[in-house]
């Protein structure tokens, strides 16, 4: 029995890996396809978007939770009030993961230092994100723990993508999203599978 565990274990590592994989094609070709518009008019983000940080401290997860609750973690805690609906940037404003770009569609809520950026270019403004936040991150403020300013991500310059483009961004993210959720479902169950055979043994 513990052998076919093992295996089933290492087959979701698999899984993962691959979900991996995936994503980070994706995030090339969104990449790629943003830094072909070079030759497009320029706008300050701020001007397209609207820019909140959540309210809230860490510690006002709760691990059953129905909606997410995005820190500055690559991974989403879990809470059961949400202030913030429709597709989002939740973008990490401080800590070791400075910069960390997370996207959803739905109800969710955000930690203090998490900044949620909405706007009706949101597709086309997450691509940009994923080209330069490399610049937002050298402007960090703090030396023992780095942070993001409102008026940093305010003032990056974006390229004034079109209405055909912004589809061809949403269909690549939403297909991003269909695939951290599976991700997710995997991540749950391995753990799911190791607290029950390899736990207090």
């Amino acid at each position: 029995m513990e052998y076919n565990i093992v295996n089933t274990i290492g087959s979701i590592d698999d899984l993962i890996e691959n979900y991996d994989k995936q994503l980070e094609k994706i995030k090339i070709i969104l990449r790629d396809k943003y830094k072909s518009y070079d030759n497009l008019n320029k706008i300050k983000l701020g001007d397209v978007a609207t820019i909140k940080t959540g309210k809230l401290n860490a510690d006002a997860c709760c691990q059953n939770g129905i909606y997410p609750f995005f820190t500055c973690s690559e991974k989403p805690l879990n809470i059961n009030v949400y202030a913030f609906d429709g597709p989002s940037i939740l973008l990490s404003g401080n800590g070791s993961q400075l910069g960390y770009l997370n996207f959803y569609d739905g109800k969710f809520n955000a930690y203090q230092r998490t900044y949620v950026i909405q706007s009706n270019k949101i597709y086309s403004i997450y691509a940009s994100l994923l080209c330069n936040i490399d610049q937002i991150i050298n402007q960090a403020c703090g030396s023992a723990i780095p942070y993001i300013t409102k008026p940093m991500i305010e003032n990056l310059y974006i390229f004034e993508i079109d209405k055909i483009t912004e589809k061809i961004f949403k269909i690549l993210i939403v297909k991003m999203q269909h695939i951290n959720k599976e991700k997710s479902l995997l991540i749950k169950l391995k753990q799911t599978l190791l607290n029950k055979y390899f736990t207090n043994q």
